[in-house]
């Protein structure tokens, strides 16, 4: 059974899961390897220097916000209010969170004034509701990016297609709860490297892509 929930629309018109209620996702499951592949790299020496601001889209059970040696500040969104709960509780220092489903066409208005050295997205369009959303995306992220900042994402989540679905979940440890399902997406969202590097010229700036095995690399040049 669905519920009926709060809408947003992205920049296409597409309806998106909005709902702030304590919906379960991956705030309890174990890290995916995407991250695990991720956070190893980004900790050797190579990375590790060049990490200040970060933005983590999709922050799961905050494994990299726990696990990452060097960092400023990162900034973690979430479509899960209980994934966001779990990254209050965790209390380290220069960590926020907030609820943001990245595909809002004014997703990330409040981060007008803001600038990132990195932005972790191991599911860059995963999700995505139509093209002209992940265009969208790309730009913003572009706009948010600093000179020579990285984008990282992973090339298992680039062949990983999903729907997320809002539902009543029942079991002996949680009774009746909300939670959220996946189920197969369509193939339009499994992506190459190729394709990541059609989109990066439509923005209007130069980009260096580097992979090291399954992790992807995207530099912004100018």
């Amino acid at each position: 059974m669905l519920f009926s929930y709060r809408k947003s629309k992205c920049i296409n018109g597409c309806v998106l899961f909005n709902d702030e209620r304590n919906y379960s996702y991956w705030e309890s499951k174990k890290e995916t390897q995407d991250e695990i592949e991720i956070l190893s790299l980004l900790n050797a020496s190579k990375y590790s220097e060049s990490l200040g601001k970060i933005l983590h889209i999709g922050i799961g059970n905050s494994f990299i916000a726990k696990n990452l040696n060097n960092f400023s500040k990162i900034d973690g969104i979430s479509i899960s209010s209980k994934e966001i709960l779990k990254a209050q509780e965790s209390n380290i220092i220069g960590y926020n969170s907030c609820f943001l489903n990245k595909y809002n066409k004014d997703a990330f208005k409040k981060f007008k004034n803001a600038s990132y050295d990195l932005i972790i997205d191991t599911n860059l369009k995963s999700f995505c509701c139509c093209e002209s959303a992940f265009d969208h995306l790309i730009a913003q992220y572009t706009s948010l990016l600093n000179t020579n900042g990285l984008i990282v994402t992973n090339l298992r989540g680039m062949k990983w297609s999903r729907i997320v679905i809002p539902i009543i979940g029942f079991n002996l440890k949680n009774l009746i709860h909300l939670r959220l399902k996946e189920i197969d997406g369509p193939e339009s969202n499994k992506i190459s490297v190729s394709n990541i590097e059609k989109k990066l010229k439509q923005t209007g700036h130069n980009f260096e892509i580097s992979q090291n095995e399954n992790v992807v690399f995207i530099k912004k040049l100018q």
